[in-house]
């Protein structure tokens, strides 16, 4: 029998290219069924309302709009050396890439408590101190670096940096926050109170970007540190804030 080879540069018709392609691929795969089931189907089947176009765009204005109240002021001076070295080591170490006024821009946007306005006769939020959502930010490397990149996701477009892409930017923070989590998760005291709220944070994140799939899996995982802490009865004991965002 003999063998022919084409030099596929030649042929200038790309519709040629991919029939001849095609053609090939029949031959080698002859007799071959391949069943698997359908990942996109069981997410899409699974998510049907929560992922709808509608859905997504109505939560994004939910959280992007201004919220009722007083917008919080800027927490940062801008220009102050001396209160940027006064910030932990984490929180410089963006600061001085990205510039205070990013960090104004995300600390404001977690301390203004947004949420549907049909939940207004449900949520009461006068009796929960904003600052109960900052404090992390500051305190714990991994939530600093999950809310980073929820912030970034909720404004794509906002310019982060002459020498940064914000694409990059965002991705670079989410990664160190899920190697910061993983090694902690890892270790004997996985469901304390800081992985919780990581967790919860890249759940938001996920939910963001439309990954409802991932999002479901972090959701999964807090509820599997809640019943290792004696069930959300315990949970909201020792944590009534955090146990309050487990509810919503």
């Amino acid at each position: 029998m003999k063998f022919e080879f084409i030099d596929s540069r030649d042929i200038g018709d790309w519709r040629t290219r991919r029939q001849i392609r095609s053609y090939v691929a029949k031959g080698r795969n002859a007799g071959r069924k391949l069943t698997r089931p359908s990942r996109k189907k069981a997410q899409e089947a699974l998510m049907a309302t929560a992922s709808s176009p509608t859905a997504l765009s109505a939560y994004r204005q939910i959280l992007l709009s201004p919220p009722a109240q007083a917008s919080v002021a800027a927490p940062f001076p801008r220009g102050s050396s001396v209160l940027l070295s006064s910030l932990p080591a984490h929180v410089q170490l963006t600061a001085r890439s990205l510039g205070l006024g990013v960090l104004e821009r995300a600390i404001s946007f977690f301390a203004n408590i947004r949420h549907p306005p049909e939940l207004d006769d449900v949520l009461d939020y006068a009796s929960e101190p904003r600052s109960n959502y900052i404090v992390p930010i500051l305190r714990d490397e991994a939530y600093f670096h999950g809310a980073m990149a929820v912030f970034m996701a909720a404004f794509p477009s906002m310019p982060v940096s002459p020498s940064q892409d914000s694409t990059a930017a965002r991705v670079r923070h989410l990664c160190v926050a899920l190697r910061l989590v993983n090694a902690r998760l890892s270790g004997s005291n996985a469901a304390a109170d800081e992985n919780v709220t990581v967790v919860m944070i890249l759940a938001l994140y996920e939910r963001f970007q439309g990954s409802y799939h991932r999002g479901r899996l972090h959701l999964d995982g807090v509820r599997r540190m809640v019943e290792m802490r004696g069930g959300i009865g315990g949970f909201a004991r020792s944590n009534p804030t955090w146990a309050r965002k487990v509810f919503r």
